[in-house]
């Protein structure tokens, strides 16, 4: 056997400026350029051909399924929100057919000026005479209005866009759905409302050295008699009427004799009597005219429930 000698012939290749050595990816393996370059004499020194650059084709894009979006329908217009069934210094009591709008205090009265402005009337004159349209507003803070008929009552209101109670109306915000015997529940509470004080005529009629009548302002003017609506904070429904009982006898609108249409009634009791003529809420006096007015006489408006008592009907 002869020996043959084994020559390489080396191609040479042109290779560009040489960068910095950094690797690069080639199959999860990271190689430097010289390990590159290396690969290459190998293959060329076999015969072989420099191969392709490796070709990794790029990720497929995602596929996005078209989903069909329903359009959301627009939201309700809110329905229109009733008014309240009655102004803010009227309660709202509602007692089996009643639905009606009372007065929180006793009322007051207040002079009308040719301008429409208003002036506070005394609570202890009398309008007999007065040639003026008065207003009827609620006694909240100071005392209310006695020396009072029945048809100035009704007037009052009248021109205040309210009316006196019926009978049914008085006695249901009196008494309330639970049918109390008092304002605030059906037991007596001594002192709970202003009732049962001393009568002031006598020492009225001491001081002015005189038999005053009834009606004389004297004697609704002395101590210990009529109260500002509200000075007695037990004495309040549920709904927050105060002084139902006691204070003063309050008119409404009832003509409690048919033969005789000019009598009326007045409810409650006053400062010194609530038990006479019935206890708490049950007291009635129906033995003076409607032209009657004393000391004691006062009143109370009321008013028809307007389209809010609607919301909170059962």
């Amino acid at each position: 056997m002869v020996d043959v000698p084994l020559v390489l012939r080396v191609r040479p290749i042109r290779l560009g400026p040489m960068p910095r050595e950094r690797s690069a990816p080639l199959g999860g393996v990271r190689l430097g350029v010289g390990a590159l370059v290396a690969c290459a004499l190998v293959v060329v020194a076999c015969g072989g051909a420099v191969p392709a650059p490796l070709y990794i084709p790029p990720p497929p894009a995602p596929v996005v399924s078209a989903v069909a979006v329903e359009p959301t329908a627009p939201a309700p217009a809110p329905a229109p929100s009733l008014p309240p069934p009655c102004p803010p210094e009227m309660a709202y009591v509602q007692v089996g057919d009643v639905r009606v709008c009372v007065d929180k205090y006793e009322g007051a009265l207040a002079e009308v000026a040719d301008d429409g402005s208003t002036t506070p009337w005394h609570f202890s004159r009398s309008v007999d005479k007065v040639d003026r349209v008065f207003h009827a507003i609620p006694a909240k803070g100071f005392k209310p209005q006695v020396n009072i008929s029945q048809l100035q009552a009704a007037a009052a209101c009248h021109a205040s866009g309210k009316r006196l109670c019926r009978l049914p109306e008085w006695t249901a915000a009196c008494r309330g759905p639970s049918e109390n015997l008092y304002p605030y529940g059906s037991t007596y509470r001594f002192g709970a409302c202003n009732a049962g004080r001393p009568s002031p005529v006598a020492s009225a009629r001491e001081a002015a050295r005189e038999k005053l009548r009834l009606h004389d302002p004297r004697i609704a003017e002395r101590d210990n008699t009529i109260m500002s609506g509200g000075a007695h904070p037990l004495c309040v429904t549920d709904t927050g009427i105060f002084d139902l009982h006691g204070n003063v006898h309050e008119w409404i609108a009832d003509t409690p004799k048919a033969r005789k249409p000019y009598i009326g009634t007045f409810m409650g009791g006053f400062f010194a009597d609530g038990r006479l003529n019935g206890e708490g809420c049950l007291y009635k006096t129906t033995a003076h005219s409607k032209e009657y007015h004393d000391y004691s006489t006062g009143f109370r408006c009321c008013k028809d429930a307007g389209d809010g008592a609607q919301a909170v009907s059962p």
